[in-house]
């Protein structure tokens, strides 16, 4: 039985890294956006 789990856990493991890693970046890049991005976007608009 414990076979059977493993391969779910791992899956669940990886998602779960993966999520992380995807919300990681999004918040880098949105604070990374918004602190530099912003003076920029209002001067080309």
């Amino acid at each position: 039985m414990e076979r059977h789990n493993t391969p779910v856990l791992r899956w669940v493991v990886i998602v779960s890294a993966i999520w992380i890693g995807v919300a990681v970046v999004r918040g880098v890049t949105y604070a990374l956006t918004t602190a530099a991005g912003s003076p920029a976007q209002l001067v080309e608009r």
